[in-house]
């Protein structure tokens, strides 16, 4: 029997019971395999939630008063910032970034930062130079956080200074869905969202899976067969749509599709409006969901002359724009967020402003129980941090605008010798502007007209072609010296602040002080810093001329140390106050700049030794007030000073209260006489509300012609 035995075994037969052994093992690997990897719909919901929660998205949208401009206008504008998955608005970034480019050469004009306020709002202003160029122009906006995917993702807004993008050639930035090739077959019918899987794939356990927008739906699917969706409850944007093999949680196939629902909020918009005269217009907004429950919010609302400023129907409204695919990220996949596949991240989400450096040796080796000193000149605070064993930190400092910091590293008994202090620079990305037009056309006549008359009051020309206008005539031989006139010369200021002004104390920074008066400012050759440009405009101080470290000093002082300040434009009587020649053969402009009583420029301390650093870096802009004229007395309606807004009323935190209704009052111009009424917003459960109307004058109070 044994020889027989090996015989077999020889001749490779195994034993029938070690043949059904082994079987029953491989069956129960594969068994308990399968049971490993098999996924159920709940599995599938907390495995997407997961993702969102460790991997938020953020969609942004600009707004803005109005979408043509002149030079030196003023851009009022709001971001709105919601969560990708919820649609509904978030503030977990505390800090929007703003950057105006121009779009000829793709140059940056301007860079800005805007804080969340208390009202969980994100609203600035940016003035727009007087020596700009005439074109189009692209405001981008961005978080820190959504740095982490391509600037594709940012949020982009075209706006035209002294043209306007001619409607008929316009790109959209934005596209509505991402063309991929997918066997998932979408369609929307009779109140119904129809989802197919063309080729069955022959697998027992299928789920379908919609996710996006604020939407979460995973439910059971048949191959081949057509899954019908109620769309009453859906809400619009841009969705995943996946099938998904239970047995594994394989994704089989994937593709995005652009929602659209019917049932969207409804809003309405009633007002008297009038014909100029400087009278009262209140608007009553109302905004309700499809089922007639009141909405809540905080909402923009932008009232201009329409003629003036013709509607823009080729920009995308906020609706459209937030469920545009331009904000997708192909990482947030179905299939990536099953598995567990996160994007790398870079970038945090900014809840704070922070200086963060380094210290070392200058002779090499690491650095203990070193401190930092930490003065901000604008307060005059003083701290002191000690870092222990550390020689890496992150000072989280309240930063906003034209804000100086002086950070100095010493050691443990005030020491600084061969001590190095390193400040990390700030970066910035690299923006992919999209192109806007083919052509342009001119601005409207109306808002050329007015640009013409009231930038000829003030002294500018038209056309920017450098020549100034006389801005005051005096007439009489008699002339004594008014006592609000402080330069050496005695002349009176075309342009300028008065002491006590409120423009003084309201300004932010130096800078924004002074651009309102048409003062360019231009980048120091040494050091870097931004500073008045003394090429085109001889600065003095208390009458003293300023050289280029002065400047840099002037630049960082608060602007509430200013008394007053006198501009005298580009013109031929300048030569009195000692003015050279400009490239254009003018002679300089003469700024004066008066402190309030015993103050004085600040000789501001230099990096003279390693160990200390002067930190000047980009904060954030202080909110800034729409100015809307009260024309509430007689003698203020009576008024010689013209009014001829284009923008008529402004204003980024309409609230809607618990009857989802709100109530504002502004006054019309002398010219107004039909009015282009936008708001748009984000409900706090996540409807987007956006609404443009145009009223006449004649346009009674339910809205009714």
């Amino acid at each position: 029997m044994n020889m027989n035995l090996e015989n077999k075994s020889d001749q490779g037969e195994p034993s029938p019971l070690i043949l059904r052994l082994c079987l029953t093992i491989i069956a129960l690997v594969i068994g308990f395999t399968v049971a490993a990897n098999a996924m159920s719909k709940d599995e599938v919901s907390r495995r997407i939630l997961d993702f969102y929660a460790k991997v938020p998205g953020e969609r942004l949208y600009i707004q803005t008063d109005r979408t043509c401009y002149m030079l030196g206008d003023t851009i009022w504008l709001r971001t709105h910032l919601v969560d990708a998955a919820t649609g509904k608005p978030v503030c977990r970034s505390r800090y929007v970034y703003v950057e105006l480019y121009e779009r000829q050469h793709d140059s940056l004009v301007e860079r800005m930062v805007i804080k969340c306020d208390s009202d969980d709002v994100f609203a600035s202003a940016m003035v727009l130079p007087h020596d700009a160029a005439k074109g189009v122009y692209t405001l981008t906006a961005y978080t820190q956080w959504m740095r982490n995917f391509s600037p594709k993702h940012f949020a982009y807004r075209h706006i035209g200074i002294g043209v306007m993008i001619d409607s008929s050639s316009y790109i959209n930035p934005v596209t509505s869905e991402t063309a991929t090739e997918s066997d998932i077959k979408v369609a929307q019918r009779k109140g119904q969202l129809l989802i197919q899987l063309q080729k069955a794939q022959g697998v027992d356990s299928l789920f379908c899976v919609v996710c996006g927008s604020g939407n979460l739906l995973v439910t059971d699917y048949e191959a081949g067969r057509v899954l019908r969706i109620d769309e009453h409850g859906l809400k619009p944007g841009l969705v995943n749509i996946a099938m998904v093999n239970g047995f594994d949680g394989s994704v089989i196939d994937e593709r995005q599709y652009n929602l659209k629902v019917s049932a969207s909020p409804i809003v309405t918009i009633n007002g008297n409006m009038t014909v100029g005269k400087r009278e009262p217009i209140t608007l009553t907004i109302s905004a309700t969901d499809a089922d007639g429950r009141p909405l809540r919010g905080t909402l923009s609302l932008s009232v201009t002359d329409a003629e003036q400023i013709s509607a823009d129907r080729h920009i995308p409204v906020i609706g459209d724009y937030l469920s545009s695919s331009a904000f997708d990220q192909n990482i947030c996949m179905v299939s990536n967020m099953l598995h567990g596949v996160y994007p790398p991240i870079d970038y945090n989400i900014e809840t704070s402003q922070s200086i963060t450096g380094s210290i070392r040796n200058t002779h090499g080796g690491k650095v203990r129980k070193s401190h930092l000193n930490v003065v901000n000149w604008s307060t005059g605070c003083r701290h002191e941090f000690e870092l222990g064993d550390s020689s890496r930190f992150a000072l989280t400092v309240d930063n906003p605008e034209g804000s100086v910091f002086t950070i100095e590293a010493t050691r443990k008994h005030g020491s600084y010798k061969l001590l190095e202090l390193l400040i990390d620079s700030l970066t910035f990305p690299a923006v992919q502007l999209p192109h806007p037009q083919k052509s342009l056309v001119p601005a409207p006549p109306a808002l050329q007209s007015n640009y013409q008359q009231l930038h000829a009051m003030a002294g500018r020309d038209w056309e920017s072609s450098g020549v100034e206008l006389q801005e005051f005539v005096k007439t009489g031989t008699k002339r004594t010296r008014r006592a609000d006139i402080r330069n050496f010369a005695g002349k009176e200021p075309p342009r300028g602040y008065k002491s006590g002004d409120p423009a003084i104390e309201r300004a932010t920074t130096l800078k924004s002080l002074l651009l309102p008066l048409g003062i360019k400012m231009r980048m120091n050759d040494n050091t870097g810093e931004e500073i008045i440009d003394n090429l085109y405009c001889k600065v003095y101080v208390e009458n003293v001329v300023c050289n280029d470290e002065d400047l840099e000093n002037l630049m960082a002082m608060p602007t509430t140390d200013i008394e007053a300040v006198e501009y005298f434009p580009p013109d031929p009587a300048n030569s009195l106050f000692r003015v050279d020649f400009t490239h254009r053969l003018q002679l300089q402009g003469v700024l004066f700049i008066y402190f309030k009583e015993g103050l004085q420029i600040t000789k501001g301390p230099r990096t003279v030794w390693p160990n200390t650093a002067v930190v000047r870096q980009l904060g954030y802009r202080c909110p800034a007030t729409f100015y809307s004229p009260q024309y509430t007395t007689a003698e203020a309606k009576a008024s010689a000073r013209p009014d001829r807004r284009a923008t008529l009323y402004w204003n980024p935190r309409v609230t809607l209260d618990a009857n989802g209704q709100a109530k504002v009052t502004f006054y019309s111009s002398d010219t107004s006489r039909q009015y282009d009424i936008v708001i748009e917003g984000v409900a706090s459960d996540g409807p987007v509300i956006s609404e443009e109307k145009i009223r006449d004058s004649w346009i009674s109070g339910d809205g009714s012609k």
